[in-house]
């Protein structure tokens, strides 16, 4: 156990929780950003006055970390509050950039 939260082994639960989401009652973002990094998008959002989240652990290492349980529940939750038609930006999280050019730069993935 690495004790990462892994959502494939409690499907039917993940399936509750968004079936008993009160999406018509809370769907008030226009978007949202993970792995928004410093919030850029969701800067440019505000200045045209649209609602906009951005998740990021640079942000709030707890509540953003998508790696364990309550991370994913509350990613989960901001990703249903997103309006029909709304914008939902999900970049790559940095990490990936350290193994996609690791031949290049010569560090580990244990960075």
């Amino acid at each position: 156990d690495d004790g990462f939260f892994d959502a494939s082994q409690c499907l039917p639960r993940v399936k509750e929780f968004i079936e008993n989401h009160d999406a018509l009652n809370q769907r008030c973002l226009q978007g949202m950003d993970v792995f928004s990094g410093h919030g850029n998008f969701e800067r440019t959002c505000r200045e045209k006055r649209k609602s906009c989240t951005p998740i990021d652990v640079l942000l709030n290492a707890q509540l953003h970390n998508l790696l364990t349980e309550f991370g994913f529940f509350y990613i989960l939750t901001i990703l249903l509050s997103v309006v029909p038609e709304g914008f939902a930006l999900l970049g790559p999280p940095c990490g990936l950039f350290v193994l996609i050019s690791a031949a290049y730069h010569q560090r580990s993935w244990e960075f």
